[in-house]
């Protein structure tokens, strides 16, 4: 946020100083010569090839390039002309901005626009000669079932605009009803209520709703029979003809209307009374002059997409047509990326305020209009122009149910769409906009809410003060920062930073942390070093020497000094605090404890041959995964890979659920997204969605980075195929996790100005977060290593689930059609293989301590010197490892991140878990094998509030603790944490959970477990003698024995 605030204060300094770029254009005398009435091509997969990145070919490729790159020097303006399918106004701005800022001229291109010049005009591109139109997605269905040869090319609003609303007329509606929920959606229309609209013909999403809630109607056209229908006094809807003109609405007291929310409501909000005071406002429910806003796409189901871009097929019969396609949508897209990042100068193109009063209404209301175009335009998910299937094929059932299409099949399909639409051009404009430095998401404009309408002292309405005063603001940062400007910056930054490490400083001095003792030796040899340094002289105190001399004793019992000494510590837990069932499990998972199966000495059979030290673990795992794909990645074949149909440019697409649409632009931007009611929305490609939202529109990874989004969209497929087993650690899982590392990486501002390298290590974390979950078998390693299975034998025992995970999802990546980074050189892809699997195993939790102390060791002694809001400076100068343990502490926070979620959606997380583990106790104690601490179901499990407060003190926050050390910004996920471990010891006050009862036996079973470190005796076993048995006679027959293989064991 400290970073985000600085990086945001210098991009408005320099947007502000580009308002002053880009010359006027005058639009020369237009020849046509571009359309012939030739025979369209057939449509073919073929057709686009020259368009997609990496799939250009030969000499007519090249000069495709070549007119793509002509600029201003260009030998002559291409002439095209654009319909709209209404008046001049802001709905249209980009197109006018585009031609007026020179971005048509750029591209070669004479572009005349036309005005609609009467109902729905911009569909009827072919009575106009026109070469682009802009139709309703529906009217462009409704043409094709009609027999027209279009092709839809791009949707510019991303979310509809269209609204009903509910006027405080006297006497006719309550002025409260809103307020008092008696109309909550258009089911709730009835008893003749008066519903304005602005012709006797009813539109197509009115024509939806009636037949939805089977509504019955009179006063206007009904479509199915083509009569007007008289009013009898019984129907439930009385339509009433406004003509237009907003200000009937009032007189004739109409409760209800239609119309959109950049016009119409605009319109409305300007009226005046008699004494000069606006009669209407929205937002505030329960007011006399409230207007209220229904939004029939979020509270009706109603997915109707609006104005788009179609042309005729015949345009796309050669390179050079098609490229002229693609110069438009570019300069069409840069002109909107302007109107959305300078309002007030697409105003003045479309409404110039000369002083007189109609001139400033006008301009008043175009601003209104520009801001809520804007918003039904931005932000876009997966970039500008791109269409959403799920919308089309919805607009496409409505219209069968309507009656409007009438030939379509009876079964509409994702096929049968892409014949008829493409991202194509648009996916070959993105290219060229990122490659200037554009953002094609504008994901910032998620906050952005509409224009305050004032009266000027002269009465006439404009826009409120404050923006005015964001506007001289903007000039005067244009001609000169002030120092006293920047002075006051920094030291608001120098306060917020103070008050952000006091308040680190409070969470980590908590009295309720963990009285154990965490640190490593190391990091204890450390502290004592650094205080060694700073005695001037020689006074050295008691103190210092008894702490000298405990270092020595830890020293001397230590048997890895990466490690905190914990088995001594866990003999004498105080199970009042903490449950013995969780120091099983601490033992079993994260320590140097024994992990065979036999007399509770559970041991790593190979712990000796391969420690826990990056240098032996990591990277002896890493070398083998890496020569086992090196040496297929030598047999891989040169073929080409498939070429694209139609309907794989639909892959990549999101579908989302109208209700989900406010909850994705939290993904990987808030750490605190609840992924488990955004995935109970209905969407079946929720890693697909969460992915390519972050990788596109988040982090923007996708176009510099030359990744195949077709093959990313296949990769994930193949993920989330082999993300459907466990209770816990599935594609929900995965969603969650990549989300909140993004989240993390972003609030640290760690990667606001990376390099190529350091994005293609971003790249790798987030495909390592979601990396654990694929063909997890929902048993934790040490049930691997007790039973012997296939897993833990092919990979010696050593991070058995991270090492399969990587395996398959290696494999995966060999595919061909897989390989979403085949275009970078084969130094940059083993790069992105190595740093993959470094992550992933680093987010074992057999190696948790260990990355503790390492990241404490290396960064947080790094960065003591960039005081915490410089720490993302620190990260851009830091070498590979450094970044690589940042990241693997991002990922482990990412593992455990249900922690920092609202306590009610942290248990339901903790609760998976609990139903996970319960599977793994109930499959060993049918086994005959001794279950491991926490997963026996007779016992309280992980949801047990005891074990949870041990959870939280001994894992969770520690690792959070040193995240936050380092960029202090994330002290409030800290402080989430503490809460939730506030509120499991109130439920353990309260009885909530059962408390767990303090077992001698199994008490005797861990103390077993910890000793066996220092005497290789045989400690008391745990098990009954029958299962003593079962486990003695699988040893003896370990040769005749034949693990049962997990899904994805090699």
């Amino acid at each position: 946020m400290t970073v985000g605030l600085l990086g945001s204060a210098l991009r408005i300094v320099a947007v502000l100083f580009g308002l002053a770029t880009g010359s006027a254009v005058q639009s020369g005398t237009v020849h046509r010569g571009l359309r012939t009435h030739a025979p369209a091509p057939a449509w073919t997969s073929d057709t686009y090839s020259v368009l997609l990145p990496g799939h250009t070919r030969g000499a007519e490729a090249a000069r495709s390039r070549h007119l793509l790159q002509g600029g201003n020097g260009c030998e002559k303006l291409v002439p095209m002309t654009l319909l709209l399918r209404w008046l001049t106004q802001s709905q249209f701005a980009g197109y006018f901005a585009a031609r007026e800022m020179g971005f048509f001229a750029e591209q070669c291109l004479d572009v005349t626009i036309l005005d609609g010049g009467g109902i729905f005009g911009g569909i009827n591109i072919t009575a106009a000669s026109a070469d682009f139109g802009i139709p309703w997605f529906l009217q462009f269905l409704e043409l094709i079932d009609g027999g027209s040869d279009y092709i839809h090319v791009a949707q510019i609003f991303q979310r509809p605009a269209w609204r009903y609303f509910g006027m405080p007329v006297p006497g006719t509606m309550d002025p409260n009803a809103v307020t008092k929920n008696t109309v909550k959606n258009f089911g709730d229309m009835k008893n003749g209520v008066r519903f304005g609209i602005p012709r006797p013909y009813i539109e197509t999403p009115l024509k939806s709703l009636l037949l939805k809630y089977g509504k019955t109607f009179c006063g206007a056209t009904d479509w199915r029979t083509d009569s007007f229908t008289n009013c009898t006094g019984d129907e439930d809807i009385e339509f009433v003809v406004y003509g237009y003109n907003v200000t009937n609405i009032g007189t004739m007291e109409i409760p209800f209307f239609q119309g959109m929310m950049y016009n119409e409501l605009g319109r409305l909000l300007l009226t005046t009374d008699d004494r000069g005071n606006f009669k209407y406002t929205i937002n505030t429910p329960g007011a006399p002059e409230n207007v209220a806003v229904y939004s029939a796409y979020e509270i009706d189901d109603l997915l109707l997409p609006e104005d788009g871009l179609m042309i005729h097929h015949e345009l796309t019969r050669d390179a050079e047509s098609r490229n002229l396609i693609v110069r438009f949508l570019t300069a069409a897209y840069k002109g909107w990326i302007h109107c959305r990042d300078n309002e007030h100068a697409c105003v003045s193109i479309i409404a110039p305020n000369f002083g007189n009063t109609k001139q400033q209404i006008e301009h008043t209301l175009q601003t209104w209009q520009m801001r809520e175009v804007n918003r039904a335009m931005w932000p876009a998910r997966v970039g500008v122009g791109i269409h959403n299937l799920t919308e089309s094929l919805k607009a496409a059932e409505i219209g069968r149910e309507i009656g409007s299409l009438v030939n379509f099949d009876g079964n509409i399909t994702s096929d049968r769409m892409s014949s008829i639409i493409t991202e194509a051009f648009t996916l070959e404009a993105h290219y060229g906009l990122v490659a200037q430095g554009l953002d094609i998401h504008g994901a910032e404009w998620i906050n952005k809410t509409g224009i305050r309408f004032c009266l000027s002292a002269e009465g006439v309405p404009t826009e409120c003060a404050s923006a005015a005063e964001q506007s001289s603001t903007r000039l005067a940062l244009m001609i000169g920062i002030p120092v006293s400007v920047v002075s006051a910056l920094l030291l608001a930054l120098a306060w917020h930073t103070y008050r952000l490490r006091r308040k680190l400083r409070e969470l980590q001095e908590d009295p309720t942390v963990t009285s154990l003792d965490l640190e490593a030796p190391i990091t204890k040899v450390r502290n004592v070093l650094k205080k060694v340094i700073s005695i001037e002289g020689d006074r050295v105190t008691p103190e210092l020497t008894q702490e000298l001399r405990d270092l020595m004793a830890a020293l001397q019992k230590s048997h890895d000094m990466n490690m905190p000494d914990l088995q001594r510590q866990l003999l004498k837990i105080d199970t009042n605090v903490y449950s013995s069932d969780l120091a099983l499990f601490l033992v079993e998972t994260t320590m140097q404890g024994d992990v065979s199966t036999h007399g509770g000495a559970l041991r790593h059979a190979s712990n000796n041959a391969l420690g826990r030290s990056p240098s032996n673990s990591f990277t002896s795992a890493s070398r083998m995964l890496l020569c086992m794909h090196s040496e297929a990645d030598e047999h891989k074949p040169n073929a080409p890979a498939p070429k694209r149909e139609m309907q794989d440019m639909y892959n990549f697409i999101l579908s989302v659920h109208p209700e989900a649409d406010d909850m994705l632009h939290e993904i990987g931007i808030s750490p605190s997204m609840d992924m488990l009611t955004f995935s109970s929305l209905g969407n079946s490609q929720l890693l697909i969605t969460v992915t390519f939202h972050i990788f596109r529109t988040v982090h923007d990874l996708v176009l510099p980075l030359r990744l195949d989004d077709y093959k990313l969209m296949n990769f994930l497929k193949a993920l989330e195929a082999g993300m459907h087993g466990p209770k816990l650690h599935n594609m929900r899982h995965a969603a969650d996790t990549m989300s909140r590392v993004s989240a993390m990486l972003k609030m640290g501002g760690l990667y606001q100005q990376a390099t190529q390298s350091m994005k293609r290590q971003l790249a790798a974390a987030l495909i390592a977060s979601i990396v654990p979950d694929y063909k997890h078998p929902g048993r934790t390693n040490v049930f691997h290593v007790k039973r012997a299975s296939a897993a833990a034998l092919s990979f010696n025992e050593q991070h058995v689930n991270e090492n399969n995970s990587l395996y398959a999802c290696l494999n995966v990546l060999r595919d061909p059609k897989c390989n979403f980074i085949e275009a970078w050189s084969e130094e940059e892809q083993r790069e992105f293989k190595s740093t993959l699997i470094e992550l992933v195993l680093g987010s074992d939790t057999d190696s948790h301590f260990e990355l503790l102390t390492r990241f404490q060791m290396r960064v947080n002694t790094e960065t003591e010197g960039y005081g915490g809001i410089l720490a993302s400076r620190f990260f851009g100068s830091c070498d590979r490892r450094t970044r690589l343990l940042v990241l693997q502490l991002a990922i482990v926070c990412g593992l455990h991140g249900d922690a920092v979620l609202p306590f009610e959606v942290h248990k339901k997380w903790v609760q998976l878990k609990q139903d996970e583990y319960f599977e793994q106790g109930d499959e060993e104690h049918a086994l005959g094998l001794p279950i491991s601490g926490l997963m026996d179901r007779s016992r309280p499990g992980v949801a047990d509030p005891k074990t949870q407060v041990g959870w939280l003190d001994i894992i969770v926050i520690p690792i959070f603790q040193q995240f936050c050390n380092v960029f202090i910004d994330c002290h409030d996920l800290l402080q989430q944490c503490q809460e939730n471990r506030a509120l499991w010891e109130q439920e353990q006050a309260n009885g909530f959970v059962g408390k767990a009862q303090f077992s001698p036996g199994l008490f005797m079973g861990l103390e077993g477990i910890l000793r066996s470190d220092e005497s290789r005796s045989q400690t008391p076993s745990v098990l009954s003698g029958s299962a003593s048995d079962h486990v003695q006679s699988r040893q003896n027959s370990c040769s005749m024995h034949h693990p049962t293989r997990f899904p994805g064991t090699v």
